[in-house]
């Protein structure tokens, strides 16, 4: 993840944090809407997420940011934000009645260091996030297999398919 973006990410999210105290609607809800505006704007053909979104949420500057700025990242690193800013907004009562724990990006960054210092492949082996939360293990995980896979000239395009 390029450090400028992953600065605007943090901040973005940060202001998502303060402008949710001051509105009257669930983390759900908010996450629904900022789903909602970057599948608009990045998927228009995904069709309906079937999380709570309330039009009055896709027009405040805030969470049309956070849906911008998820826009400039790749797929991978845009689910991986949206997840982490879920797991960032939600209340301790709510993230204690789902048992939802965030992880530190510089956790996972560090644990799968350490996996490829004992020898893990991430272009051959395959890996298991035994929460899958909000995927703060998953999708480091895909966007490392992705990267190496890259390294040694592979694509992201299975057998057979071509881009438009």
């Amino acid at each position: 993840m390029k450090p400028k973006s992953k600065l605007s990410i943090f901040r973005s999210i940060n202001g998502l944090r303060k402008r949710q105290r001051e509105l009257p609607v669930s983390t759900e809800a908010v996450i629904g809407a900022i789903l909602s505006l970057w599948c608009g704007h990045k998927y228009p053909g995904l069709g309906a997420h079937g999380m709570e979104s309330p039009k009055e949420l896709h027009h405040e500057p805030t969470l049309i940011a956070f849906a911008e700025a998820l826009g400039n990242e790749e797929f991978l690193e845009s689910t991986y934000w949206l997840s982490s800013a879920y797991a960032m907004l939600a209340d301790e009562q709510m993230r204690k009645k789902l048992a939802m724990f965030f992880t530190p990006a510089s956790l996972v960054r560090g644990l799968l260091d350490d996996l490829v210092s004992a020898g893990a492949d991430f272009s051959a082996d395959t890996f298991h996030d035994p929460a899958c939360g909000g995927a703060a293990f998953l999708a480091p995980i895909a966007i490392r297999m992705r990267d190496a896979l890259h390294s040694q000239g592979k694509t992201d395009l299975a057998p057979g398919i071509r881009t438009p």
